[in-house]
Order: structure tokens, then sequence, then C-alpha cells
């Protein structure tokens, strides 16, 4: 009785690990199926119970693990499944990409773990009762969001822990049954019959499995394997493919808004982030991939490089480009106020280098678009005036502020006294019909232009085509009379029969701005063909309508001879 007693102790101290039939004590131990699945199909994982009796009993809890969907989602997409069968820990082995479960049998819950034994927090189950969205089946929690909110995961449960209310998952020591005597049937006991000696039970136990080795899995590259595989299971890669990175193959991210790659993705390290030129932003919220980590440089700041965390800020007198190619990389020079002249002076055109724009009715052009950095511009006396003093204006940066302005010039114009009248020569001579005087009355050009395309004044140098005769008087300063320079007898240039009138622009020149300008371009400012009616000049190379500069002055045809 003692030997039959301790042989029952000896099956219960080795029931954890024996996985065979041999022994009738309560052992619970999940068996594995090692075959391949095909898509569609399931795989059975049972746990068995075995009673005294050597009978055995299919536990009441059941585990579906499908690839895909649940069958309520889409009966076509459910995928690869497996079928657990029972209570206790079921290492999921070669079945690795659970997307949704189903549990059944009252008071049955299922963990997830991504370990292979199941080890660590056990976390959220999924009970028999449990009903979650989109299946709202009870029991079934279907897709990878679903299954994320109770596992923490998707596809990356190695072992599944199945509990059931009022039993353990540890199997338990039974007593060994009493063995009960057995006797002949006599009247009475004989003396000369010998009783027969106990029997005893002797169980052998099954040896036990060899370890296995451990096996990795690579989604995105080439699994670990002897030495480097340190979980069976586990998610540990030697070399990724192409666009991931890490022991973990993942995918490469890419660079935030406004950020481009300083360094590539190279299988090792993920790709290293930096703000292109016209932005800045921290290197950390680049590297965290912050959606508007790279943040525009706007008003007096500037990035002229990629990677500045910082936006560096304008000189005085400057500020960034707004919009366009350098849109926050470059800074620009302000635009000065035209210095005002005093009433004896004006703007000298030809000495203040300022991008021009157009005066409109509504607009006088009182800015100044500096064309060079430091920028000067010169007023001159009017007409009537002599000069005495000129310093030139400068385009000075205000301290502190992004605007500039012109400072330091002035101009002194003095009143000529007025002299006697020379003597008048005894006949005055005029250039002939058709002719007019220049070059300081010592020819008379029959042409309205000079060589340049100017209109013919006194104080011309050429006439157009060479088309010119001496002074009758002689070809000496003053021969002939100026009388067609005066403001009160510009029809005096009529006299010169079949040339064009004041009333068209000069030669080479187009009218536009409804006549009352004329350009030196055959385009406007939008690179299309010069119109009447187009307020713009290609380059602002453009004069006033020898009339005058307001609409209509000009024609829009004019021929010249």
């Amino acid at each position: 009785m003692a030997l039959l007693f301790l042989s029952a102790l000896v099956v219960g101290a080795h029931a954890s690990f024996d996985s065979t039939d041999n022994v009738q004590v309560s052992i619970l131990k999940p068996t594995t199926q090692g075959s391949a699945l095909t898509r569609g199909s399931s795989k059975e994982h049972h746990q068995t119970k075995h009673t005294l009796d050597g009978t055995k009993k299919e536990a009441a809890c059941e585990v579906k693990l499908y690839e895909h969907h649940h069958e309520s989602i889409d009966p076509e997409l459910t995928g690869y499944s497996k079928i657990l069968s029972g209570y206790g820990d079921f290492p999921l082995e070669d079945f690795k990409g659970t997307s949704s479960v189903k549990v059944s049998g009252a008071g049955c819950v299922a963990y997830g773990f991504t370990t292979a034994n199941c080890s660590g927090d056990k976390g959220t189950g999924i009970s028999f009762d449990t009903v979650s969205a989109p299946a709202h089946v009870t029991g079934v929690v279907s897709g990878s969001d679903a299954l994320e909110q109770y596992w923490g995961c998707n596809d990356c449960v190695r072992c599944v822990r199945v509990e059931q209310a009022g039993t353990t998952p540890a199997p338990t020591q039974a007593t060994a049954p009493t063995a009960q005597p057995t006797s002949a049937i006599t009247d009475r006991p004989r003396k000369d019959t010998p009783t027969p000696p106990p029997t005893t039970e002797v169980l052998t136990l099954a040896p036990t499995a060899a370890p296995t080795v451990a096996t990795c899995i690579c989604t995105n590259g080439n699994a670990a394997t002897d030495i480097a595989c340190t979980e069976n299971g586990g998610n540990i890669c030697s070399s990724c493919n192409d666009g991931y990175f890490g022991t973990t193959c993942q995918l490469c991210t890419k660079c935030p808004a406004n950020a481009a790659i300083k360094t590539a993705c190279n299988g090792t390290a993920d790709a290293v982030c930096q703000c292109v030129p016209g932005f800045a932003g921290s290197k950390e919220a680049v590297q965290k991939r912050h959606e508007s980590a790279c943040k525009p440089c706007t008003g007096k700041t500037h990035a002229d490089v990629a990677g500045l965390s910082a936006c560096k800020t304008c000189a005085d007198g400057s500020k960034t480009f707004d919009g366009g190619l350098y849109s926050g990389i470059h800074c620009s020079i302000s635009k000065c106020q035209l210095p005002s002249p005093p009433e004896s002076a004006e703007i000298d055109a030809d000495n203040c280098p300022c991008r021009k724009v157009l005066a409109t009715k509504d607009r006088a052009e009182t800015n100044c678009y500096p064309q060079s950095k430091d920028p000067t511009c010169k007023l001159k006396c009017k007409e009537g005036y002599t000069e005495s003093a000129n310093v030139a204006y400068t385009c000075t940066a205000v301290t502190g502020s992004a605007e500039a302005e012109f400072t330091g010039g002035s101009i002194t114009c003095v009143e000529p006294t007025p002299t006697a009248a020379p003597s008048a020569a005894p006949t005055e001579v005029l250039c002939p019909v058709g002719s007019y005087p220049y070059h300081s009355g010592s020819h008379c050009c029959k042409e309205l232009f000079d060589r340049d395309g100017a209109w013919i004044t006194f104080e011309s140098t050429t006439c157009y085509k060479e088309n010119f005769i001496d002074c009758p008087a002689g070809a000496v300063d003053g021969g002939c009379k100026n009388d067609c320079d005066n403001s009160e007898n510009k029809d005096c240039r009529l006299r010169l029969s079949g040339k064009v009138s004041p009333n068209c622009c000069p030669n080479g020149k187009i009218p536009y701005h409804a006549g009352s300008h004329c350009c030196g371009m055959t385009t406007n400012k939008g690179d299309k063909p010069l119109k009447f009616t187009d307020t713009g000049c290609k380059n602002d190379d453009y004069i006033d309508c020898p009339a005058g500069a307001d609409d209509g002055l000009c024609k829009n045809t004019c021929s010249k001879a």
C-alpha cells in the first residue's frame, strides 16, 4: 500500500512535463499540430482532460483565431484560421497572423501574448460574452483595429492563454485509487491456503522532450538564426529589405512638410531630415516627423541654408522676399521714399537708379525700389535755374527696422540774373522749310529725330540718317535761329512737310497707356505684344508723349518718312 501511494506521488510530480496518455491523473497539456496551414482551412489545437477511469473529456472552451476577418464580416476574407480547444497556455508556433478572435464556452476568456511561452503581462482578455464593433457578435473581436484594443497589437500574438471560471490552467495532483484486495469465496477459511502478497503497480514516465531551437520571423527582411535568434517566434532580423531599417526592419519614414533628407535610410538607421532653405525648426521636432516642425521665415527673417533651427535676422533696411522663388530665403532691400525737391529743383531720373513704376491718375510715383545696395539719388535744377551745389541722397536703412529712406542730400539752384539782349543780327536766318535747326544752329536737320531716335532739339549733335544741310548763314554756332524750342511754339515742327507731328512717338517707340506714353519695347510687362490700351511697358523702358503725358495726345498710328 505504501509503495502504491509513493508511485502516485511520483506521477503527480512529473505531470507538468508528461505529454502522453500513460498517466491516469488530472493533467492539462496543450498539444500542437505541426503541419502547415492552407488558406480557408482551420487548424485545431486541442487540450484534453484525463480522468482516473482512463476516459478523455473535451474541455468546454474553444478559441478560434483568424488571419483576417470573422465570417460575420466577410466569409470570403477569413484567411487562415486555427482552433484552440480547452484551457491553458497555447504557443502558436507557425501561426503568426492573428487579426480576429472568437471565444466560445461559458466563463472562457482568451489572453494574447507576444512571447512564445505566454510570459509577461496578460493585459485585457476577450471573453465568451464580449461584443465589439464592427462584428457585434457575442464572443467575437474582428479586425486589426478592434484586436489592438484588447490584445494591444495586430499580427503580433505568439501565445494564447485560455482561462475558464472555476478551473485553473495549472495541472493538479490526483490521489491514487486504493487497491481493493480480492479473495476466494468459501464456507470458512482454510488454514492451508496461503495469503497472496500485495500487488505493486509499476508506472513508467515518458522521457522529457529535447529542447527546441528558437525560430525567428522577419516580415521585411531576413530573419535572425542560431544564437542571434534569442526568442522563439520573435520578430528579429539579421538584414532588411530596401526601405526598412533596424533589428525589426521598420519602414523608413518620410520627412515632414518643408523638410528634405540629409542622410538617407541605410538599413541600420532611419533617415535624418532637415528643414529646407526658407524654413527653420528644431532638429528634435524634425526627427519626430512633426508636420509643423519646419516653420516659414517671414518678415525681417530668412533662412538661406538648409538645416537651420531658427531663422536668421535680415539686416536693417531689408526684409525677406514675400512669395516667389526666393521667399523666406534671401532678404530684399526695402523701398526708399523719394526725396522731396525744393521748388526750383526736380528728381534727376538719370541719377536716381530706381526701378520705375508708371504713375497713374490715381497714384503718383513717390517710391523708389533700389536696384543695388546703398543706392543714391540726385536732384537737378529746373530750367531757368543754375545749380551751385548738389549733394546726392543715399538710401539708408532705418535702425531696427525693415524700412529705408533717402537722407543726406541737398541742392542749391540760383535764378540767373537777366542779361542784356545781344544785338540783333542785321537779318534773322532760319533753317529752310522742311528742316530743323540743331547743333547750336550750325546745321539744319531734315528729320524730326536724332541718330538715337530722340526728338531733334537745338542742342542735338546728330541728325537721323545724316539727313542735314549747313545753316544758310554758315555752319557756325548761332548761324540759324532757334525758333522751335519754346513751349509756346510746339507746332513749329509741323513746318517739316510730310514728317510726323508732336502727336506721334519718336522713331522706334510705340504709343501705349491710351497715348500718354511711348514704350521702347514691343511687349508689355507680361511679355505679350504691346497694345495701345496696355498700362505697362517691359523693363519700364518708356518716355512721355512729346505732346504731353495725357491720355490721347499720342496717336495710335503714325507714319514716318
